[in-house]
């Protein structure tokens, strides 16, 4: 069996957790395996995870790697996993995006509603 890689949410966050719902119906091939980061013991498990970092903006942790993706770097390593979201890769790649794309998360994330609970 695979190892898969490990998505760190924000389970009191209403936007992280309707995201993770959609990546879970899009992850046909079971690639993706969820963790709330409020829970304390993914932190003991996880230590290589920021907690606040992971507060910030969502955390993966990709199969037999130490050190994990954030934010929009995160989400274009899912977006090449997940077949159903191959049609955004060719933006996610194009000269710029990792600037635009990182700006355009972070500020989402900033403005989510639980985005300042601690």
């Amino acid at each position: 069996m695979k190892k898969k890689a490990l998505v760190f949410y924000d389970g009191e966050c209403s936007l992280c957790t309707a995201s993770v719902r959609k990546l879970e119906a899009l992850d046909a091939f079971g690639r993706l395996d969820y963790r709330d980061i409020r829970d304390p013991k993914v932190f003991a498990a996880h230590p290589e995870i920021d907690r606040k970092r992971a507060l910030a903006r969502m955390q993966l942790l990709p199969p037999n790697e130490s050190r994990p993706l954030e934010g929009f770097h995160a989400f274009r390593w899912i977006a090449a996993r997940l077949p159903a979201l191959w049609i955004a890769l060719p933006l996610l790649w194009i000269p710029g995006a990792s600037w635009i794309g990182t700006r355009i998360y972070d500020r989402i994330a900033r403005t989510r509603s639980c985005a300042h609970r601690s």
